[in-house]
């Protein structure tokens, strides 16, 4: 069997913590076997890489 490359998603926000909401849901739904998820925060000030942190936990936050 051969295994799939892999796949890095990486979703850049400053304080969109709304827009993520709705977004990062459906890319960890992707049923990919190789998927890597890589959130860039970029200081944001409304609590999304807690938010991130707590619900998925499998999200890289940089």
């Amino acid at each position: 069997m051969t295994s799939r490359p892999r796949v890095s998603i990486i979703i850049v926000s400053w304080n969109a913590r709304s827009v993520v909401q709705e977004c990062l849901p459906s890319v960890v739904d992707t049923n990919y076997p190789n998927l890597e998820i890589i959130f860039a925060d970029n200081a944001s000030a409304d609590g999304t890489a807690a938010w991130i942190a707590r619900e998925y936990p499998s999200v890289k936050i940089v």
